[in-house]
């Protein structure tokens, strides 16, 4: 079958023939796979840099995507082989499937976004219908989701930043209220942000930037004058940098609730959760129109080219196998 082969790591994984994925167990499936969306974590594991980085070469890259059982059917599935081929092995429990009317490459693009947007929703905060929602960083693939999914669950205004004018208009379409630009001064910035708050006190920020903007963000946060109320920030990504600098008095003076989403705070009930009911909400969001996804489709045979081709935060590539 045709791979994108990973022979060392810290290279870019090649295409070419590569032996077939056998299952190994009753607890497995072949599926033929249809697409498969190229993430971080992707790069990450083949780069060597993380702590699940692939243990045994040479192996297949990629770690999830979307394919066909014997069946027919079209389902998602995290891939107990490398899901950048023609054929994958998964666990049988553990395929979801994908609705009608939405692309392979759509739907392959979608679950990594849902568990870093809508889970953390979800699962990390207190979301109730009405709640002021904060999305820091909304420009990128993730981000945008988060927009859609917290007006989907009730939110009564959603403020976005962002650096990117463009991309920052355009969430205006899929639900943002109030747009920040990062690109303002620091003072700027605070000024603006602490009027939105005064006239509507945020409840949730969901952060993919850590880094300075959460530092302006948490000193406005505590200059609220309502020192009973609670805001939770929770984090998911580090676009602006993996630190920040938090005095003790910040979290002292205000009910300020800092804590992070990613799959070692979600349980794997929760996992299992969010793809069997969120990923087929948000599915029905694409294909109805109300969230527009920005893909690069390509062959698995130009892998190697857009391994590292810069490629807009808003963008997510998705390689097809057929």
């Amino acid at each position: 079958m045709k791979a994108a082969v990973v022979h060392q790591l810290g290279t870019i994984p090649s295409v070419e023939e590569f032996q077939d994925a056998q299952i190994q167990n009753d607890s497995e499936v072949l599926v033929r796979v249809l697409a498969s969306s190229l993430k971080n974590l992707d790069k990450l594991r083949v780069s060597g840099a993380h702590y699940n980085s692939h243990a045994q070469l040479p192996v297949v890259a990629g770690i999830d995507g979307v394919g066909q059982l014997d069946d027919g059917s079209v389902v998602y599935a995290t891939g107990l082989s490398g899901m950048f081929a023609e054929y994958a092995r998964v666990p049988k429990d553990r395929v979801y499937p994908v609705p009608a009317g939405i692309t392979a490459a759509q739907a392959a693009a979608l679950p990594n976004a849902v568990l870093g947007a809508a889970a953390a929703l979800r699962y990390r905060t207190s979301m109730i219908a009405g709640a002021v929602v904060l999305v820091n960083g909304a420009t990128g693939f993730t981000g945008r989701l988060a927009v859609r999914a917290a007006k989907l669950y009730g939110a009564s205004r959603v403020l976005v930043t962002g650096r990117n004018a463009e991309a920052l208009e355009d969430l205006r379409t899929i639900g943002a209220d109030v747009l920040l630009p990062l690109t303002l001064s620091d003072e700027e910035f605070q000024t603006m942000l602490a009027e939105e708050h005064q006239k509507n006190p945020i409840d949730i920020v969901l952060d993919y930037t850590w880094g300075h903007p959460v530092e302006l963000l948490l000193k406005v946060l505590q200059g609220s004058s309502d020192h009973a109320r609670r805001v939770e920030v929770v984090t998911i990504g580090q676009m602006a940098g993996t630190h920040i600098s938090l005095a003790s008095a910040t979290l002292r003076s205000t009910a300020i609730d800092i804590r992070g989403s990613g799959y070692g705070s979600l349980s794997s009930a929760q996992i299992h959760e969010t793809l069997r009911i969120l990923f087929p909400q948000f599915c029905e969001e694409v294909s109805s129109g109300r969230l527009p996804l920005k893909l690069i489709e390509a062959p698995l045979d130009r892998l190697p080219e857009l391994w590292t081709a810069p490629v807009p935060s808003s963008e997510r590539i998705v390689f097809t196998m057929m």
